[in-house]
């Protein structure tokens, strides 16, 4: 049985960093992400620190490193590890992101250690991930493309870049042993091929 009371106060933190986002290039608000992630963990068998973590799993990333102790102290360290093994980047206040090559490369070789525990929580990111580029992609086409790799200018170079770090992350959870690494190459292949 899952504990609410620690689930509705993971909910409420995330739903606080996530309050004035929307989802890249859409009206979506970004918390229907999270909440996604968080449901495709459980679909997975995940356990309730996973779907903890797959709630939280953006908070770093965009409430900034100052959420480290937050979620430690409220969560425990088994989810905050998770929740740093699924992030690019947990900037301090008044810092930037790293660029995007150098912050996902930087996350694929971490994938290759992280927990067991993180990458179920991640692949459930980037399957979300992927079954919305999918969805956009059947309206827009492959416009899509240009929503990602911010600091690249060149159209066929952003769609080049976001397949390859798809196809390596896939393949990190096909070595690791992640199941869903059959399910997200489909999508990915169907993506690939529009």
């Amino acid at each position: 049985m899952l504990n609410t009371d620690r689930i509705s106060a993971a909910f409420a933190l995330a739903a606080r960093v996530h309050a004035a986002q929307k989802r890249t290039g859409t009206e979506i608000p970004y918390i229907s992400h999270p909440i996604a992630v968080a449901s495709q963990v459980l679909v997975w068998g995940g356990s309730e620190d996973q779907f903890i973590a797959a709630l939280l799993h953006d908070v770093l990333e965009d409430g900034g490193a100052e959420y480290r102790a937050v979620i430690g102290d409220g969560f425990g360290p088994a989810v905050l590890a998770m929740v740093e093994a699924c992030s690019d980047a947990a900037p301090k206040p008044g810092e930037k992101k790293a660029p995007w090559l150098e912050r996902k490369t930087a996350y694929l070789k971490h994938l290759e250690t992280a927990g067991a525990d993180a990458l179920l929580v991640s692949a459930a990111d980037k399957w979300h991930n992927l079954n919305a580029i999918r969805a956009d992609q059947r309206e827009i086409g492959n416009d899509i493309f240009l929503r990602f790799v911010k600091n690249e200018t060149d159209p066929a170079k952003k769609r080049s870049l976001t397949l390859w770090y798809y196809e390596e992350l896939i393949a990190i959870y096909r070595r690791r042993g992640v199941a869903a690494a059959d399910e997200l190459e489909a999508i990915l292949k169907e993506i690939a091929a529009a």
